[in-house]
This record gives structure tokens, sequence and C-alpha cells, in this order.
């Protein structure tokens, strides 16, 4: 919310005009300076600085005048930089922005242009609970602060970023962010203005005293973040990039956690949190944005995560997959599994799989989920998706009512127990395409997983099921870019060729990473060389493969130089990142119908 002095939109010939008034500029700059800022795009301050008619120590004080703002003086002010990588820095940069202090219920934001309620907006809705008081400062000042805080070497000027002598004299007249908290109103007669001040839109100019959930989750997405994090004792927490971000902001109380937790509850969601005291579902809002949510008690009181689901489904080639992936959905029957850790998109690429099945298959798709996440439509296959605790009392539970209702492909959410597995391989046994997922970290620790979940006296019957059924498995990472924001998925798929099989059959397991390494052309590819040529290509860092590499020997004490040169390869980058992909794979006519079959093409018959 904003407070304080909330700016009403000022008409761009406002400040041309005041700056008429003052002698600083003609009647004809003023005109040139407003076409200028249309051809460009930017502001009327930043035309007229680029053409030359003003300085920007100028603009800064006739906006300041404007509004009753005494400039700040960023050069005496140390920047708070854990304060500042709380927020988008693609946000305080376009809107050249930077908060400067959170002083008990306000943020003091220094701003470019106090009327910029487009980015003040922005950012109200990433500190809810906090007033925002901006206050004006030199463009300068605040890109050269900003650059400062995020590390980097430049300031990323734009228009009207000349930069001038600023560093020895300032901007003159400028003063401190201390008068500037003295000035700020007290609770009292912010309560008191509130009664009588609205903002442009009619809406009152700061909300009910306390955090609004919507907001909170509302700044995931503005945020770009995969999951909100509540917890009693901290702040709201966002995890970005795959780093936890706290927001501004006092921490959150325990009465206040029930009260935006509880808020998302049913009567019936609530007494199962009393009995069970942890609780999964899911949450649609109005504008069609999800979330996963796990609500549960701690040392402290309530807690809450929610998981941020993409309102739509991104097909395969959006995300770049590797073409064995459509091969996989294309199998009549088998078992497919995703696997990864918590957080590395395996709903994502399943929900990818699925939206390629309904795509370019007719049949019947039956998911099993806990909570559902992406949502489906009919295509051209009729799909059905099931939640635990809701539709069916648990995952074994919709397996063994799944074999009766003639589905053509079953996904299980998560196979958790001996019976769910038990009960997936013997359903693609008969008949089905299953697809699931597991938290393993590598294609042969999966199959191990798989095993060991049964008592040693089943063993033997599990790896022979297993040998006959899994058609593939997929598992995958996100790894953070060496330089842009954001990660990518590095993955490693193995394909069960008849060596697989036979190596599952016996209990070799161990050698599989060496069946991996010679498969490329069943399109079978390892993470670890996966991640070595992201190296070699600058995509990640030697550091960052090293810490999700199986053999991290591959990458240690080398520095952060590119290895070896490696045989190349058809990899594709993914839309997350640059996604290496397998070479190309033995092609069959699968797009035409009279397709050779996928058995024949990875060594087995008809």
């Amino acid at each position: 919310m904003v407070s304080g002095p909330f700016f009403d939109r000022m008409n761009p010939k406002t400040l041309g005009l005041l700056l008429q008034e003052g002698g600083i500029i003609t009647a004809a700059q003023c005109e040139t300076g407003l076409e200028h800022a249309r051809q460009h795009g930017v502001k009327l301050g930043e035309a007229l600085v680029a053409l030359g008619y003003a300085r920007p120590e100028e603009i800064t004080h006739v906006l300041g005048n404007q509004f009753g703002l005494k400039p700040l003086d960023l050069t005496v002010e140390m920047v708070d930089e854990e304060l500042v990588k709380r927020f988008p820095a693609e946000l305080l940069q376009a809107h050249c922005m930077m908060p400067l202090v959170s002083h008990g219920q306000w943020l003091v934001v220094a701003v470019r242009d106090p009327n910029d309620s487009e980015g003040l907006e922005q950012l109200a809705r990433l500190t809810p609970g906090l007033r925002l008081a901006p206050q004006i400062a030199d463009a300068r000042q605040i890109r050269r602060c900003l650059a400062q805080a995020w590390g980097m070497a430049g300031s990323g000027s734009g228009a009207g970023d000349n930069d001038g002598e600023w560093h020895e004299e300032g901007v003159g007249g400028a003063v401190g962010v201390a008068p500037a908290l003295k000035n700020l109103p007290t609770e009292e007669s912010t309560e008191a203005e509130h009664e009588e001040r609205s903002d442009v839109g009619g809406k009152p100019a700061r909300l009910t005293p306390g955090r609004d959930m919507n907001a909170l989750l509302l700044a995931a997405r503005d945020m770009k973040a995969s999951d909100l994090h509540l917890a009693v004792g901290s702040p709201p927490c966002y995890r970005v990039n795959g780093t936890l971000r706290r927001l501004a902001g006092p921490p959150v109380t325990n009465d206040e956690a029930s009260r935006l937790l509880t808020g998302l509850l049913n009567d019936e969601q609530r007494a199962h949190l009393e009995q069970q005291w942890e609780l999964d579902f899911a949450l649609e809002m109005a504008d069609g944005l999800r979330f996963r949510i796990n609500v549960y008690k701690g040392r402290n009181g309530m807690g809450g995560v929610f998981r941020l689901i993409p309102a739509l489904v991104r097909s395969l080639d959006e995300l770049n997959m590797p073409e064995v992936l459509k091969r996989l959905c294309r199998l009549p029957r088998g078992l497919v599994l995703v696997t990864g850790p918590t957080g590395s998109g395996k709903s994502t690429t399943l929900a990818a799989m699925i939206d390629y099945i309904n795509t370019n298959v007719a049949g019947h798709i039956l998911t099993i989920e806990d909570p559902i996440e992406f949502v489906h439509g009919h295509k051209r296959c009729l799909v059905n998706q099931r939640e635990v605790g809701v539709h069916t009392k648990g995952f074994a539970e919709a397996l063994r009512s799944a074999l009766r209702e003639d589905p053509d492909v079953i996904l299980v959410g998560e196979m958790r127990d001996l019976e769910t597995i038990a009960l997936a391989v013997t359903a693609a046994e008969t008949g089905h395409l299953v697809l699931g997922t597991l938290h393993t970290s590598s294609a042969p620790k999966t199959v191990d997983r798989l095993i060991d979940v049964f008592p040693p006296e089943q063993q033997e019957q599990i790896r022979i099921m297993l040998s006959e059924s899994l058609q593939g498995v997929v598992c995958q990472a996100l790894v953070p870019r060496a330089k842009d924001e954001g990660r990518v998925c590095a993955m490693e798929i193995m394909i069960a060729t008849t060596a697989v099989r036979a190596l599952i059959r016996e209990g070799k397991t161990f050698q599989l990473p060496s069946m991996i390494q010679v498969g490329s052309k069943f399109g079978m590819q390892s993470l670890d060389q996966t991640l070595k040529e992201m190296v070699f290509a600058g995509t990640i860092t030697r550091l960052a493969a090293a810490e999700r590499a199986n053999n991290k020997y591959l990458f240690e004490g080398q520095g952060e130089t590119a290895p070896p040169p490696v045989e190349p390869s058809a990899r594709k980058e993914s839309a997350a990142g640059a996604q290496p992909n397998s070479p190309a794979p033995v092609k069959t006519k699968t797009e035409e119908g009279g397709e050779d079959s996928w058995m024949q093409v990875y060594g087995r018959k008809k």
C-alpha cells in the first residue's frame, strides 16, 4: 500500500509547464521533448535530459517541489543490499526506484518520479502489511546504488543517465533519509487520513492493518517465485530462482499465521487439520492463479508452504524437451518415471507429457494427484483427474479402482509406498501406460528405490516384473545459470533396452550408469555428461554443476574454466534454460501411423 503523500497521475505536460515557468526550458523545447518521449517510450524528464535541454537535478527539484519533497542525497546513505535484493531487480531498474529502509510499518523508497504509480503499485503488492513512503532522488544515484547492491560493474544507464560528477557534488539542496523518517505520519494520523482520502481508482489509499493473504499470493506471481513460505517468527519468504528471499517487514505472529491460513480452509479441512496436524490441498484464485498448499503445525505455531502452479500447461516443444520424451508418450503400455528432488520441475514435465498424449492420441487419461496441480481439458483424449482426500481416499485405493475404469494412461502423482508401487507396476504389466514420480537423484537409484521398498523375499519377483514393465526413467535437476537469472534443466534419461532389462533382472543395477553412457543412440544421456556440456557452453558454472553431479570429482579443483571439448550432440536449450538434448535417436515413422515398432527400436521383438 502507498501511504503518506499518495501521488495522482500527472500529465506529462504538467512537468513541461513547471520547467517552463522556472525558465529551464522553452515551449518549443517542451514540444520537442514530448515528441522524443513518444518516439522512444521514455518519460518527458528523461527525454529533456537526453536532448540536453535540462539537467537531471533540475528535473528532480521540480518534481520534488511539486509534491513538497526535498530530494534525498544517496551519496551519504549506506545501501542496504539485503533489503534491495528482496525485490525483483527488473522491477527496480525498470521504474528506477530503490527501497532504502524498513522503519516500523513503513518502507521508505527512493524514486526517480513520485508520480510513477504503476511502479509503486507493483512494489506495494510485494510488501503486504507495509506502507510505502516514496521519496524523490536523482535517477543517476538510484541506478548507481542498485548496481552496487546487485554487484554489477555498471549502472545500466538509460536515457538521461549522464554520470556527471555527482560523486563529488551530490545533488544540491538534497538531504539524507533521516529527516524523511521523522516526517512519516503516525498511526493515528494515517487512520484519520484513511477516512478522508482515496487513490485515483476510488479505493482506500491504505489497506486494513496486517497482511492480506491475497496480496501475498499475488506477490508470488509478480516476483516470479516458485514458493511462498509462511512461518511464525519470520517475515514471509519467497523462493525465487531457487533462493529463499525474505520480505521486508515485521515477522509473522502466531495469531497472524492462524488468521491467514485458516481463512483459506473450509470446515472439513479445518477438522482434518485439527486431527492430522497437516493438510495438503489446492487453491484456485479468481484470475486463474493456482497454488498447491501444505498447511502444518510446528513448534512456534501454524505454518504454510504455497507452490505456484502455472496457469497454462507448456508443451514439450515449448519446453524444448528431448524428442525421446515424445516417444515415451506414444508407448501403448509400460512404466515411465519422472524423478528428481523437490522443486526440480517434475510436475511441469509430467504435465507437458500428458498434454502431448492428450493432443496427439485418442484415449482415456486418468490422473491421481495430491492435490490436482495442472488442469487438463478434453482434447483428443477423455481426461479424468482425481484428487486424494477429495475424490478418493488414497493413491492405492484410486489405482485399485482405476483398473476397472478402462484407462489407457494413468498418472500417479506420487509413488509413496509399497502398495502403490506394486499396483502401478501391475497396471503397467496389464496393458496401461503408467506415468509416475519419485524423489530420486539418478535413474539407477530410481530402480534401486523401487526394489528396496519390498521385503527381501519379494525383491526377486519385483525385479522380474520391473524388467518387463519399465520403459524409461527421466531424472532432472534445475541448475542456476552462470550469468542470467533463472535456472537450467539438466536431465538424465535411461531407456529400457534389452541390455538394461537384463541388468535389472539380474540385480546388477550398479552397471546401469555405464549402460547409460554408451546408450546415446537410443536417446539416453547421463546427468554428469549433460552438466559437463553445459559447463563447456558457459551456461552454468563448475561449482553449480558439482553440486548436482553424481560424480562431483569431474568438476572439482579446476576453477571456472571450461572443460576439454566434448563430442557435440544435437541438444536443445530448454525453456527453463539451456537444456541439452540427446543425440538424434533411431528414426521411426511414428507420426504417419505405420511406424516401426518401439520395441524393435530398442532391441525387442513385436
